[in-house]
């Protein structure tokens, strides 16, 4: 409904195990983040379905990396819209990968400061994804071992709209 959800969507993301599975209904959730805290997913073989959700910042009163930060393995992210215009100062990325062997597909990321999507793991894959409206710096980054970058777009970025910073 576009109201604040921040608490449960972190309690959601801190009630998982590995090997569980959440799932975002069809819907808007509203999110507040400040003074750098990111909505972190650390355990290993998880996967996020929010096709149909659509995560829309309300407000951001100083600089956070990412909103989302995928830091276990083989975690999968599937849809969902990040939107990260508000007023103010806006200093936000949608989605850091930092766990190896993760894949964010499906995922449309818009009106974003630094990065829609940004991989720093081996073996991460980012698939038919969208990324539009950032104002500071690429669109997709992808970096590590062996990245994949698969039928995805990006358009008005700063940068670049996809910049590789494989390693092997």
């Amino acid at each position: 409904d576009g109201s604040d959800q921040t608490q449960a969507v972190r309690d959601a993301v801190a009630s998982l195990d590995s090997g569980s599975r959440l799932y975002f209904p069809k819907g808007t959730y509203g999110l507040t983040v400040n003074s750098e805290q990111t909505i972190e997913i650390v355990d290993n073989n998880v996967t996020v379905v929010a096709e149909g959700a659509t995560f829309d910042l309300l407000d951001s009163d100083s600089f956070i990396e990412f909103i989302f930060t995928l830091s276990g393995e083989n975690i999968d992210w599937i849809g969902g819209e990040i939107d990260g215009e508000v007023s103010g100062t806006n200093k936000l990325s949608g989605i850091a990968v930092q766990g190896d062997r993760c894949t964010v597909k499906r995922l449309s990321a818009s009106n974003l400061y630094n990065y829609g999507v940004r991989t720093y793991g081996d073996y991460s894959e980012v698939k038919k994804t969208v990324v539009d409206n950032i104002s500071n710096n690429d669109g997709i980054r992808v970096a590590g071992k062996s990245p994949v970058v698969d039928n995805c777009h990006t358009r008005n970025t700063n940068r670049w709209g996809f910049t590789l910073a494989a390693t092997d």
